[in-house]
């Protein structure tokens, strides 16, 4: 089972490391820039929980890449996630030759299509709702 970023609260009820920064950055009122053309398929590490469990009521036998449908840039996740106006999240490209020179992929987005057909519903589109639960 192959995931992308994990995102979410842990057993303690504390965010992850760049989701927290993120919001304490925002609620200081500081500015957030954010990559738009780097592209992940994030996952909530419920449904990364409910899909392992579900998973292992299966026969399935290889590898399969898991999370929602649709793939995420960084700054498309967190303006979503954290439900943030334009003037706080800036948006930003890294060119071709800066991404070869760091070595960097800018899509490493998983087809989640055949977990999509063995795990239907699983898996929850990126929304700010969940921060406030």
């Amino acid at each position: 089972m192959r995931s992308g970023p994990i995102y979410g609260t842990n057993a303690q009820g504390r965010l992850d490391h760049r989701v927290a920064y993120v919001l304490n950055e925002i609620s200081n009122g500081n500015q957030i820039t954010r990559a738009s053309n780097i592209y992940k398929t994030f996952v909530h590490v419920e449904d990364l929980a409910v899909a392992i469990t579900k998973l292992m009521m299966k026969e399935y036998r290889g590898i399969l890449h898991v999370g929602p449908e649709q793939k995420e840039s960084y700054y498309s996740f967190f303006k979503t996630l954290t439900n943030q106006q334009k003037d706080m999240m800036i948006p930003y490209e890294i060119s071709e030759e800066e991404a070869t020179h760091r070595a960097i992929s800018l899509d490493t987005s998983f087809n989640t299509t055949k977990c999509q057909t063995l795990l239907p519903g699983v898996f929850r589109k990126v929304d700010s709702r969940w921060l406030n639960e």
